[in-house]
Order: C-alpha cells, then structure tokens, then sequence
C-alpha cells in the first residue's frame, strides 16, 4: 500500500494547481478482479485525499461503481451514479473488498451536481467513450472544465484522451506512465537539423578513422560545436542547448548508426563529464567549465576504472591527500574515454578508507596539470576512432575549488552519474544495432539467390522481423528510463534495464546481420563487420550485463 499511496502522492503533486474544477480518474481492469490490490488503491486514496476538498465522486457504469462507492464512503462524500446500468447493493461492494466505512445512503443524482463542484470520476479503462460522455454531462452543468488525474493507463488510454480534449479535460499520470510516444515538433526538429547533419558528417569519415583506429579529435570538436551536441541538455545559462533526455537519445542514436564511436565520444563527453559537473558543481565551478565544455571548446572525460577495480569501484588505489589549501592525486585510472585527448576530466579518487563509500571524492583535474599525465592508448577490438587510454597521477596537485560538491560524496555521485549514462549506453546500443538492421535490409532487398531477392524467403524475413522487434522493444525501454531522467525521478531499476537488455540485442543484432550478409558481412567491405565488433563494448561499458542484472535484481528485491 506505501508504494501505491507515493505513487498517488507524487501524481498529485504533479499538479501544479491542485485541487482543480474536478478529477478523472481511471483504472485498469485487472485491478478490479484484485480485492487486496483494491483495497490497497482505495485506503491510499483515502490517506492521499482525506484533506482535499471533494465534493462528489461520479462513477460510470458497473465498475464504477464498484470502485467509486466505498471510496466516496471512505472519503465521506456523495456518489453521483452516472449512466448507471444496473444498480449494486453496497453490501456486494463491502463484501467483495472487505471493507468497513459504514452503511450510510450516499448516492445522488447528476442532476444535484452544480457548478464549482469538485468531482472525481471514475471510469473502466476500456470505457473511453463513457468517460468523454459523463465528462461533458459534468462540464455541460458545471460550465467549466474537468481536470484530469490518471492512476493506471495503457496505450488505449491515448484515444480517450483525444475525446477529451473537446471538453477541455485533461490528464496526469503519475511515475511510468506518463510517456508521451509521439516525436514532439521540437525533437523532430533536432533529429533533422542537428542531429542527422552529425550523422552524415560521420559516414564520411568512418571508414577511414576506423581503419587507422584515429581519434577525429579536431573534426569531432567542430561537427559537435557546429551541431550543437556538446552541450544538448545543459542549461542554456552555461552555453548548452537546455534540451531534454529525448533529443539526448535522438543524438546518439542518429550518429552510432552510423559509426558507433563518435556517439560514443558524444555520449561520455555529454553523460559522463559534462553530467557529473552539471548535476554537482557549484555556480562558479559551471562558469568555469561547464560553459566550455557546453560550447564544444573543451573535450571531456570521466576517470573512476582502475586496473584493479572494474566492477568492484570501492577499492579504487588512487588516492587524493590533502596538503594545505590543495588536494596531491596518485595512482593510475584505465579505459578512459578520451584519456589522452581530454582538455578537462572528473575523477573519482579516495580520501578515507579503502571500502568506505562516504571515502571517495569528485575533482576536476584540467590538461596541463602538473603531474597529471597520458598513459598508453588500448589496441581494441571495436570503437577504434574512440580514444580508450590509461591516465597517470604523480603528485598531481590540484585546489580545494576544484572539489565537485563534498568531500566523501565521489561514490555517491557516480553512481548518479552512471543512473544516466546507462541511458547513453543503450541509446548508443540501439544506434548500432539500428545500422545493423538498416544494412541487413538493404542487402536482403538487393542479394540475389536462386533466382530472387533473399528477403523473400522466411529464413531471411524471419530474422529481420526478429531484429525489428527486439531492437524496438529495446527502444521502449530506454525511452520509459529517459522519461524518468526528464522528470528528476529515480530511475536506477529502469536504466539498468534498458541498458542491460540494448546493449544485448544490439550484440545478438550484429551477429545476425552478419549472418544475413554471408561470407561479405565478414569482410570490410560491407558495415556489419563495424557494427559487430563495435557492439560487444556495450555490454562492458559503464556497467557490465552481470551488474546490470545486479543491480535490477537488489531493486526488484526492495520491493
């Protein structure tokens, strides 16, 4: 019930005005069938709206009254039967949610609803026309608008909402639900002015610096000024572009179609470095980086890995002491995105005690540094044009005004930090898997064999039908975590999620694009052997699968 009554609680908070004219609500059917998950709804209700001025609840045919009844009982008020078919006996509704709020004749008449009234409806789910029906009678009588509050939705839920625009309705979902699936007029624009200029600027050189295993560091600096992309969803206070976790995924996602290693420097310079001093440092330390990194001058990295600790991040060996008015670094940090070529990065260094999570803190350590020096750069298998080095600190000396937020805090915020970055990482998942899937379509359309296109036969149409699904169901995913990441709520369950089931269609993907493409999907020739060896990083990067699925399985357990 505690997980209900937050979910009503954080609902109603999301109205900006609350209490309004009146409320909609709607619930889904299955709950009916539940009596203790009705009971639950009902008594969380009861604690959320007891001191809210209601005036009447309206409950719409059978299961509105089914439900609307003993709520109106447990908040004292009327219930207004509207298009009632069938009259139910309080007693049914007592016994079948064992429920003790008393006998008294509450029920009235529509016609006693009067303007200024404050009414809550109730509605089946999948009675959308009579919601819209019982919303005009109300409004028609009231001379004035209903206000909107949803519970549970489905998709279907969408349509009612259209219907309802008429009578100028309208609707808050709390938590999960309230996703909005159509491309916004303003994310449309990005993706097609911004974020596929990128894309194609990216096509041109991915064979070439995949080859070399060369960082585009100059061009990667101008086509991400140029776009906009260095600073997409920083405030436009700092010089960013004050965009949301949407356009963010439309971005990586456009440019890792095509070469999964720029969106790769996209998402750590974004997610990463220009996150954590985003989301942790104070005004004056905005000012200072963040504006340059926001306006693509700078180039960010984010150093917590160290040779010895992947995973296992609390027992890090780089330490930071504190010597005066400064803060002297030691120790080495590996798989640095852009460990070399970086003008500034975050990291992650011990203060206390080895294990301690309270004993990690956040510094910004600017190129130039003294001490601060470029170790080797890796030989890897994919993402070749992303720069992967070792970072070196000898007696690296740093002020007290480069600490992100409090001494003790570093683990803390990473793992923040990494809460949105896995959304990155299975945007950027996506992206390659949806280059993949496109090539793959392109070659069954044009290969011929026995005397046809291979996409006419099942073995191939099969496996792209396959691809189509999984790497749309991924997308779901990843959209509900940036949902989440738009709305400042937490989001630790649902990015893991995302970022574990992406990055493990985007492998199963690539290998299955390969297998379409035959002996030429093995070769350079054609981009599926790209996209092969560039997915396999997902499933490593910031968060293995097996922490991925350790990290949902501790969240599924709090229940």
């Amino acid at each position: 019930m505690s997980a209900l009554s937050s979910r009503l609680e954080s609902a109603i908070r999301a109205v900006p005005d609350f209490p309004k004219p009146g409320i909609l609500f709607r619930d889904i059917t299955p709950v009916m069938e539940d009596p203790l998950l009705c009971r639950a709804i009902i008594e969380g209700f009861r604690q959320e709206l007891q001191d809210t001025p209601i005036d009447a609840i309206a409950g719409i045919e059978s299961r509105g009254f089914l439900f609307g009844m003993p709520l109106a009982l447990a908040l004292g008020v009327p219930f207004v039967t509207v298009r009632k078919k069938g009259k139910l006996p309080w007693k049914t509704v007592s016994h079948k949610y064992d429920l003790e709020y008393g006998s008294a004749e509450v029920e009235m008449h529509i016609d006693s609803v009067r303007p200024g009234m404050r009414v809550l409806i109730h509605d089946d789910l999948l009675a959308t026309g009579g919601t819209a029906a019982a919303a005009a009678e109300l409004v028609r009588m009231q001379q004035g608008a209903v206000a909107g509050f949803s519970f549970l939705v489905e998709l279907g839920f969408l349509n009612g909402l259209r219907k309802l625009e008429a009578y100028n309705a309208k609707a808050i979902t709390p938590d999960l639900l309230n996703m909005e699936f159509a491309t916004s007029e303003n994310r449309h624009h990005y993706r097609t002015g911004r974020a596929r200029p990128l894309r194609a600027r990216a096509a041109a050189q991915r064979a070439r610096l995949g080859r070399a295993s060369a960082f585009p560091e100059i061009a990667l600096h101008r086509s991400l000024r140029s776009c906009g992309h260095a600073g997409r969803f920083r405030s436009e206070e700092y010089g960013g572009a004050g965009l949301g976790y949407y356009e963010y995924y439309d971005t990586i996602i456009e440019v890792a179609r095509i070469c999964g290693s720029i969106g790769l420097s996209v998402a750590a310079h974004n997610s990463l470095c220009t996150g954590h001093i985003n989301y942790f440092a104070s005004h004056e330390q905005k000012q200072r980086w963040l504006t340059k990194l926001a306006a693509g001058q700078w180039l960010g990295a984010w150093a917590l890995t160290e040779p010895n600790t992947g995973s296992d991040a609390m027992r890090m060996k780089c330490t930071a002491r504190k010597e005066g008015s400064d803060w002297v670094l030691n120790g080495t940090k590996c798989w640095i995105t852009h460990g070399i070529s970086s003008d500034v990065m975050v990291v992650i260094a011990r203060t206390g005690e080895l294990l301690d999570s309270k004993g990690m803190t956040a510094f910004v350590v600017e190129r130039g540094t003294p001490g601060l020096k470029a170790g080797k750069k890796e030989n890897k298998l994919g993402m070749r044009a992303s720069e992967t080095a070792e970072v070196i600190f000898e007696e690296c000396r740093v002020p007290e005004a480069n600490v992100l937020g409090n001494v003790g805090e570093g683990f803390q915020q990473a793992m923040k930090v990494l809460d949105g970055g896995r959304i990155s990482i299975a945007a950027l998942s996506i992206g390659i898997a949806k280059g993949a899937y496109d090539a793959s379509v392109k070659y069954a359309k044009e290969r011929e064999q026995f005397g046809q296109a291979i996409a006419n036969f099942q073995a191939i149409a099969f496996k792209l039908a396959d691809m189509a699904t999984r790497i749309e169901a991924a997308e779901l995913l990843t959209l509900q975590a940036a949902d989440l990441k738009n709305r400042g709520q937490k989001l630790t369950k649902e990015s893991a999620i995302a970022k574990y089931y992406a990055s493990e269609v985007a492998v199963w993907a690539s290998n299955e694009a390969v297998q379409i493409h035959g002996g030429y999907g093995y070769t350079k020739d054609f981009p599926v052997e790209k996209h092969y060896r560039d997915n396999k990083l997902c499933t490593i990067g910031e968060g293995t699968s097996e922490i991925q699925k350790l990290v949902i399985s501790r969240q599924v357990l709090k229940g």
